[in-house]
Order: C-alpha cells, then sequence, then structure tokens
C-alpha cells in the first residue's frame, strides 16, 4: 500500500509537469511517466478494514547472485528408423525410436541429474529446464549418457545441456522493491525468465516424489492423504484426488504464488488382481480398464535367490483379445506369419497358443504351437 501511495503520488506531480512547463520536474516523476495506476476514489478514507483470505502466499527471497539456467534435450543412443534390419542381434529387443515422455522422461532427466549434480542444488520438471545456484560440472560436450532399464530394456540415452544463462533474480527483487525496472524495458509481462524460474523452483518438491502427481506444468496432487482422495467406483472405479494449481505472479511490492483448488479424475490404482475381482465376469468393461494402464512388475530370481528379484514397469495392453491373433499382412512362406491364437476375449494362459520356432527351449516341441501355460511349466 505504501508503495502504491507513492508512485500515484509521483503520478499526479508528473501530471502537474506536464501542465505548467515551467515547472521543473520532482525526482522520480521522470521514470514513471507513461505509467499509469488505476484510480483509485477514496481510497482508505471511506468505510471499514476487513481481513479476506486470500488464494496465494508470499514469496520470500534473498537473492545475492543470479541464478543459471540450463536447457534439456534428451536423443536416444542408436539407430534411427529407417536403418537397414539385422543391426542388432536376433532375439534382443528393438530400442524404442520415440521420444521419451512422462515418466520415463523423469526417470532419465533425473539419473543424469544424479551423475553431474551431486553437490549443485538444483530444481527442475523433469522435462527440459534445470535451475542452479552455480555451474554443473559438465564435461566440454555437455552429454550425459544415461543407461534405461526399467522397462526391461537396454536402451541408452543422451541428455545434452544447453547454457547456462543468466536469470537476474536480484534485478527482479529490486523492480518488486521500487517498481524500478532496470533494463527500462516496457513490455508485459515483466521479467518472465525470473518468473518461470520460481515456478519451477517451487513446484520442484511436488513432482521430485512418489507421493503426488503432476499435471501439466502447474497442476499437483497428493496421492498419499486419505482424505484428499474419493472413490467413484462403478463402472470405471476411477478417483477423484483433490489437490492444487499454483503460479508464481508479480505483485506490487512483493512476489506471490498464486493457488487454487482443482480436482483431477485418475485411473485405478493397486493390485491387478484385485482389480479383476470387482469386475467379476465383464470382460468388456475390464478390458477398457486395464488398456494402457501403468504397472510395476515383480520378477523373481528362477534361483530363488531374493536379492535378484527385479522391478520393472510396462503398460498394459489390455486383455487377450481374438483381434490380436489376426495376422497384419502375408508372409513369404507359411513359418514366417503365425499369429497367436487367442480362444475370447479374457483367454486364460491355457487358452492363448504362440507359435515357437526353432530352436525352442527345452522341453518345448520347436515349429509348433504352445499355450503360455505350457511354456512356464516346462521352460527353465
Amino acid at each position: 500500500m505504501a508503495l502504491e501511495n507513492r508512485l500515484i503520488g509521483q503520478q499526479v506531480k508528473s501530471a502537474a509537469v506536464g501542465k505548467s512547463a515551467q515547472t521543473e520536474t520532482p525526482p522520480g516523476a521522470q521514470a514513471t511517466l507513461g505509467r499509469v495506476l488505476p484510480r483509485r476514489p477514496a481510497f482508505g478514507n471511506q468505510g471499514k478494514q476487513v481481513i479476506l483470505w486470500a488464494n496465494y502466499f508470499t514469496i520470500n527471497i534473498s537473492a545475492n547472485a543470479p541464478l543459471l539456467k540450463y536447457t534439456l534435450k534428451v536423443e536416444r543412443v542408436g539407430k534411427e528408423p529407417g536403418d537397414k534390419e539385422g543391426s542388432k542381434p536376433e532375439g534382443t529387443q528393438k530400442p524404442e525410436n520415440k521420444e521419451p515422455k512422462g515418466k520415463k522422461l523423469h526417470t532419465i532427466v533425473k539419473s543424469a541429474l544424479d551423475q553431474v549434480a551431486k553437490s549443485v542444488p538444483y530444481a527442475t520438471e523433469f522435462k527440459d529446464q534445470v535451475i542452479t545456484r552455480q555451474k554443473l560440472p559438465l564435461t566440454n560436450e555437455q552429454t550425459v549418457k544415461v543407461k534405461y532399464t526399467i522397462e526391461n530394456r537396454d536402451d541408452e540415452y543422451n541428455v545434452r545441456f544447453s547454457g547456462p544463462i543468466t536469470v537476474d533474480l536480484p534485478g527482479l527483487l529490486r523492480y518488486v522493491g521500487g517498481e524500478e525496472d532496470p533494463t527500462a524495458d516496457t513490455s508485459y509481462p515483466k521479467f518472465p525468465e525470473q518468473i518461470d524460474a520460481l515456478s519451477i523452483i517451487t513446484g520442484h518438491f511436488a513432482r521430485s516424489g512418489s507421493d503426488s502427481a503432476a499435471l501439466g506444468s502447474s497442476r499437483y496432487f497428493p496421492l498419499h492423504i486419505e482424505g484428499e482422495r474419493f472413490e467413484l467406483e462403478q463402472p470405471d472405479f476411477n478417483r477423484i484426488v483433490r489437490g492444487y494449481f499454483q503460479s508464481a505472479r508479480l505483485a506490487t511490492g512483493r512476489l506471490l504464488l498464486n493457488t487454487n483448488v482443482s480436482h483431477g479424475v485418475f485411473r485405478p490404482h493397486g493390485k491387478v488382481s484385485a482389480l479383476i475381482d470387482k469386475f467379476r465376469d465383464d470382460y468388456g468393461s475390464l478390458h477398457r480398464l486395464l488398456l494402457n494402464l501403468r504397472a510395476r512388475i515383480e520378477i523373481l530370481s528362477q534361483d530363488k535367490d531374493l536379492k535378484k528379484t527385479r522391478i520393472v514397469e510396462k503398460t498394459i495392453c489390455g486383455l487377450a483379445e481374438p483381434a490380436k491373433g489376426k495376422p497384419k499382412g502375408k508372409g513369404k512362406d507359411e513359418d514366417q506369419n503365425k499369429p497367436p491364437i487367442i480362444k475370447g476375449l479374457g483367454a486364460k494362459a491355457k487358452d492363448v497358443q504362440f507359435y515357437i520356432r526353432a530352436p525352442a527351449p527345452a522341453g518345448i516341441k520347436p515349429n509348433a504351437y504352445c499355450s503360455v501355460e505350457e511354456y512356464y511349466r516346462k521352460s527353465k
């Protein structure tokens, strides 16, 4: 309020200067020429003061040095689409050529930062920006190699760091304290790089843990607070989670973090077996529910050594369905086009057969169909 009163006072004096060419410009008035604040008739001398609940928090910052911002680009190491076949040994899984997104991108960026930012505090949205207070100890190429094996893959990615560029946080604070722009820039919004950096910093904690989910650039939902979850039950057993939207804002004399309540609809969470029990024999609804759900799979070691148990993440493709067994094209010979045989939607392991070519695992007949159940019972 004191800052607004001072600026409006300078504005009134500047207007008087314009009317009298013989009057000297008051100190500070020149800086406010062209900057017009809203008129406030009878402000402060009528009515009764009240206290209001506001949807923002004040951001208090003390910055003696600018921040640094790096931009990131993630690229897979290996062959590109269209390369000749035979570049990988037979039987190995081909790497994906799609750009990583979502949790996969989050994991790759975090792995790269774990390698180079061990003693450097940083904040990031785990996509393409990193904010630090000092330079990262990067090599001349500014590239970090990351191996990605979570989804039972053996892929490698290059995370390229560009920059850093300077984010003038002290300049922002000087402007906030006196509304004087050190750059004399009259464009809006003011200080976009600094405000963007503050949004990344204030949202970093919610993005870095597994107890919350981040949607888009500024919506966050706590997943571990029982009172913020509401189960929808049938037909889809979705869940509503109450979270919040936040954004850093530049206000008169201070920085604010705007917050608003936000709700998001999330797909079911829990053991797949429990979800199957809820739907009983409604395979159509169950198939739609499971389609594209992310699952954490525990793979037990064959030698019964629990220390070698692996946890991988996969995307569920839904239930087994006959359409998945139809051939997509004609092969040059009969053995090259042997689609799976699926009895019906939701077929069990004994009702799904796939063709095994020689050489086959011990105990399995080669060049013949084998059920999923038989394969896991006989193969070692």
